[in-house]
């Protein structure tokens, strides 16, 4: 008896989670497209879309013409039926298991030494319908099995679900200046985090590291300001690049010292005093240089080389000041963050990255389809193997110098040029090229360092 009994239940159940399913999150959408002149094709779409996308669908809506209003009334009617059906489903499941009964009754009774959870429970799916991997399928579980009072549980998630939607709406039809915020911001904090972590990593002003070796010196501000610019140079007018294209490997090739040459040196067991002095001075001359040499090989990057100069200034100089004053002051401190502000450092470049590619993903499209993307990433390619190769060969000898020399003649400063590139030019093509190249140079330099590394047996500290 009571096994038929259960059985009618969880038929009743299921057959009212389908009829609200049905009533609300297709023949009310269907109805009100009727009445609005949309056709039917375009409200089953974003119905479709809606249930695997919940409150990321908007955009399909947006993209078939359908307007804000209407596209927040569909899916407040699909999140109606949803949230109904799946309450439904959930009490079929407890008739038809005791084990899930007796597991509810138990965490109703844990929860009853909380009353304010059952009183403000179900205020709080406004947010839960937000928490990625629950959403609105999650939300009515949740709010079913704390037992929360089912019509307010059903109206503040949909509330919740419909605002999530608005915001991806909103962000939708603003995401090329979202992006295009993200990105700027991005270049600005990567420029200022890499030359502080950069600073922070380095104890003392041992200048005496590369004093030892004046020839050292000299060759390798002559290889990264002299060599690698006009390998740029190179590169851009042989392979006849657009201007973009061009400016953006004499910028590139202008842009030395790198706040990740120490880490490099490090994983690679190479000579890391040597690696850290090495990028400050490459980095203190790169703002000095940079403005003066840029705009003479490339006059389309600036015709204000002090506004570049002063743009160095702000936003890499102090910063790795900074980042120097703070390690002589609280050493304890700037040794135990330096490595997070590098590792911050990453994550910024990789941020910068995904906003731009995005923002410009057509151009890409139509460069990857012309095959000038291809052309352009061998270039870069052959650039930084150029670099690794310049670098080895004039520390002569000097087995782990040379490993130093290498890799800070290779590693560009794409901070300083990320910076440059989108706030002193109007080409985004540069912009383009310069994080290609970091993007490049990251990934195949810290693979070349652990490759180097892993055949010595001791590192150099």
């Amino acid at each position: 008896m009571e096994v038929g009994k259960s059985r009618w239940i969880v038929l009743r159940s299921i057959s009212k989670a389908a009829i609200f399913f049905f009533i609300f999150a297709v023949g009310i959408p269907l109805v009100f497209g009727e009445l609005a002149g949309l056709s039917s094709a375009q409200i089953l779409t974003l119905i479709t879309s809606t249930f695997l996308l919940q409150a990321a669908s908007p955009p399909v809506g947006l993209a078939m013409g359908l307007s804000t209003p209407a596209i927040l009334v569909i899916l407040a009617c699909f999140a109606i039926g949803i949230v109904l059906a799946i309450l439904e489903i959930c009490d079929s499941l407890a008739a038809s298991s005791a084990r899930v009964r007796r597991w509810v009754d138990n965490i109703e009774e844990k929860t009853r030494k909380y009353p304010q959870i059952q009183k403000y429970g179900p205020i709080t799916c406004i947010g839960i319908a937000w928490i990625p991997g629950v959403g609105l399928y999650g939300t009515p579980i949740i709010a079913w099995i704390l037992k929360w009072k089912r019509i307010p549980a059903a109206f503040f998630t949909v509330c919740g679900f419909v605002i999530a939607a608005f915001f991806v709406i909103f962000f939708a039809s603003r995401i090329q200046e979202v992006l295009r915020f993200a990105g700027n911001f991005g270049v600005i904090l990567l420029a200022v985090v890499s030359m502080l972590a950069l600073g922070l990593s380095i104890g003392s002003l041992r200048l005496s590291d590369l004093g030892k070796d004046r020839v050292l010196l000299v060759l390798t501000l002559a290889a990264n300001f002299i060599v690698m610019p006009v390998v740029g140079f190179f590169i851009a007018g042989s392979l006849n690049f657009a201007d973009g294209i061009a400016a953006g490997f004499i910028l590139i090739g202008c842009a030395a010292g790198s706040s990740v040459l120490p880490r490099l040196a490090e994983i690679s067991k190479a000579d890391i005093p040597l690696a850290r002095c090495l990028a400050l001075i490459l980095s203190l001359f790169s703002v000095f240089l940079i403005p003066l040499m840029v705009p003479y090989l490339s006059p389309g990057i600036s015709d204000n080389p002090l506004r570049l100069f002063l743009m160095l200034v702000v936003f890499m100089l102090i910063p790795l000041l900074s980042g120097l004053y703070v390690r002589r002051r609280k050493p304890v401190f700037a040794e135990r963050w330096a490595p997070r502000m590098n590792k911050i450092s990453v994550i910024l470049l990789i941020v910068v990255i995904i906003a731009f590619w995005a923002l410009y993903i057509r151009d890409l499209v139509s460069s990857a389809e012309s095959g000038e993307l291809a052309i352009v990433a061998l270039a870069i390619l052959a650039f930084i193997l150029i670099g690794l190769g310049t670098g080895y060969i004039l520390a002569g000898k000097k087995h782990l110098a040379g490993r130093v020399a290498a890799f800070g003649t290779a590693e560009r400063n794409i901070p300083a040029a990320a910076l440059i590139s989108a706030f002193g030019i109007a080409n985004h093509a540069i912009l383009l090229l310069v994080l290609l190249t970091g993007l490049i140079s990251l990934v195949l330099l810290h693979y070349l360092s652990k490759w180097i590394g892993s055949r010595e047996e001791y590192p150099v500290t």
